[in-house]
């Protein structure tokens, strides 16, 4: 029997389709090696590049000058003054090529000054204009987040500066002595897929926008928005420009939640995902979130304390883990601040023992 309160029999939920060679991870980065990197400004010797990008190399502001150090981008021309100037700066430009746009993970960075140079730093990008930090920028180097939803669906240039202050001499130095942008450059090709009851069955329908050698996409289930198995396959219209429209109907699917993606095959073997659609049938779910969309935190509901040592955790529509924690034995609610997270779809995982219960909920 279909339960009659689902409130997600239909859910609508727009993706970029992953084609070609994209995966998540380095797209443009530089070790910086050799003799006096400096006298080239920019500097762009040794950089690796994702194929669906261009890119500047690194360089600096017109306040700061080129210092020689091998091995490292190193400048001196660092204000003394205790305040950010607006010239003193590193940067590094990235355009997607077109049809494709960014969608960033992170910033990681090595970097020293001398004793002389700034000791006081900043993160920045075009987005807004150069107005506020990103992160916390040090002397040493760190790893800071790019996953804000204002570094996600980059579709034209972006520039990042890197900022130095307060130095105790105007001779005193800072250099990048690597770093590494990652992330994703996808297509900008929007594909809706949608998930709905249909009888005692489930229909899917999804569209792309256009197609690069699209040999086929394969229908993948599972109970617990992480393992998948292959239940079919749809035939791609292989390179078009046009929009297809394509429809798929799950006859027999699962007692409880069923979750769907869309796992789309290249000629050449190369794969990508789809975010993640569920549908429930038969018994209503033991656990519950709201409110769903949510902005800064959600209320997660049991239909009874878990009685033994449990343990969650949320995932992102990628499948990877963004948060854990242990749920209190004797508590049958929990409540989660999500107000950090990106805007999108996430699953929620508690593992009691050998049960899982899974849920996801929207985050604006």
């Amino acid at each position: 029997m279909i339960h009659n309160n689902l409130l997600r029999n239909v859910l609508l939920l727009s993706f970029l389709l992953l084609t070609g060679n994209i995966a998540w991870g380095q797209i443009f980065a530089n070790a910086i090696t050799g003799t006096n990197p400096n006298t080239d400004d920019p500097y762009v010797s040794g950089q690796t590049i994702n194929a669906n990008i261009t890119v500047s190399g690194i360089g600096r502001g017109s306040g700061i000058s080129g210092s020689d150090a091998n091995n490292r981008y190193n400048a001196s021309g660092w204000t003394t003054a205790t305040s950010l100037d607006a010239n003193d700066y590193f940067y590094f430009t990235l355009t997607p090529n077109s049809g494709y746009k960014i969608n960033f993970t992170n910033f990681i960075y090595t970097g020293q000054a001398s004793g002389s140079g700034p000791d006081m730093f900043a993160f920045r990008s075009s987005v807004d204009n150069y107005a506020t930090n990103i992160g916390t920028a040090s002397e040493t180097g760190t790893t800071i987040s790019l996953a804000a939803a204002a570094y996600q669906n980059i579709a034209t240039a972006i520039t990042f500066r890197f900022y130095g202050w307060n130095a105790n001499a105007g001779a005193g130095t800072f250099s990048i002595n690597d770093f590494t942008f990652n992330g994703a450059a996808l297509p900008v090709e929007l594909m809706s897929f949608t998930a709905k009851v249909s009888g005692p069955s489930t229909l899917l329908n999804f569209s792309t926008a256009t197609e690069s050698n699209n040999s086929h996409f394969a229908i993948e289930r599972g109970t617990d928005a992480r393992t998948f198995s292959e239940i079919g396959q749809v035939r791609g219209a292989g390179t078009t420009q046009e929009p297809q429209s394509y429809t798929f109907t799950d006859e027999k699917p699962l007692s409880g939640t069923n979750y769907y993606r869309l796992r789309q095959v290249d000629y050449d073997g190369t794969e990508s995902f789809s975010p993640v659609l569920s549908v429930v049938f038969g018994k209503s779910d033991r656990i519950s979130i709201a409110p769903s969309p949510a902005t800064d935190r959600v209320r997660i509901l049991l239909e009874e304390a878990p009685g033994r040592d449990a343990y969650w955790k949320v995932y992102d529509s990628m499948g990877r883990e963004l948060r854990s924690g242990a749920w209190e034995v004797e508590s049958a609610e929990y409540e989660l601040d999500v107000n950090e997270l990106p805007e999108g779809m996430y699953t929620f995982r508690l593992e009691v023992g050998a049960s899982v219960q899974v849920k996801q909920f929207r985050k604006l």
